[in-house]
């Protein structure tokens, strides 16, 4: 089977965000296991070639033309969740982000299979989408392989400990730095209860973002 799969999230923002790391994964992962199939990892809709027997878009962006217009090959969809949709007075889409909706919302009912990462976000793609509940498969998201039962952990522990001066005991966060994520309370938790925060990830660190995207605001606020 020749399988294409578009990785355009790579080449964007995107790359250093959950999305980017789900494609990364995904394209690692499906080399790596089911090495019998031929792939082509696209960024531009006419890197597809005919011979493809399945497209599979791994991004779906509610305010944005992410699918084609026209449907060539059998074709798959990743809808991680509609959560702009849910929360709109936290993410007021405009008038022209309303109308691409409703083209993202035509051209994701014409898919063959929409892949959720759970049933919530299952339910919101049928109601909200309204994409018959057949045509929804719910995936979790796997651990990636780095994750694994290690030897000496208590060795390594101390060395991490020593390396980056942490506490005895702490409160973890990995993730990135979005409204959804809700990290202003998480941080009014920690320092009511006086639990010291310890917090990873690059969107954490990064000076050169959007500061006019709704999904920064906690990181200017």
């Amino acid at each position: 089977m020749k399988i294409a799969i578009d990785v355009s999230p790579l080449q964007t923002g995107h790359k250093v965000r959950g999305i980017g790391f789900y494609v990364h994964h995904l394209q690692k992962a499906l080399v790596s296991h089911f090495p019998e199939n031929e792939y082509l990892f696209f960024t531009k809709q006419h890197e597809i070639t005919e011979d493809v027997d399945v497209v599979h878009y791994p991004y779906f962006d509610l305010f944005a033309q992410t699918l084609p217009l026209v449907k060539r090959h059998k074709t798959v969809v990743t809808v991680h969740d509609l959560t702009p949709l849910i929360y709109p007075e936290h993410f007021p889409a405009g008038f022209k982000g309303k109308l691409k909706w409703e083209l993202q919302k035509r051209n994701l009912q014409r898919m063959d299979m929409v892949i959720a990462n759970s049933t919530t976000s299952k339910k919101d793609i049928t109601k909200i989408a309204g994409v018959h509940e057949s045509k929804v498969a719910v995936t979790y998201l796997a651990a990636g392989e780095e994750f694994k039962m290690i030897e000496n952990a208590q060795v390594q522990i101390a060395s991490l400990k020593k390396k980056y001066n942490l506490p005895q005991k702490f409160a973890l966060y990995v993730g990135d730095v979005t409204w959804n994520k809700n990290l202003p309370n998480l941080i009014r938790a920690v320092t009511k209860n006086n639990i010291p925060l310890v917090m990873v990830g690059k969107s954490l660190v990064e000076k050169d973002f959007d500061r006019t995207n709704v999904w920064n605001r906690d990181r200017i606020e």
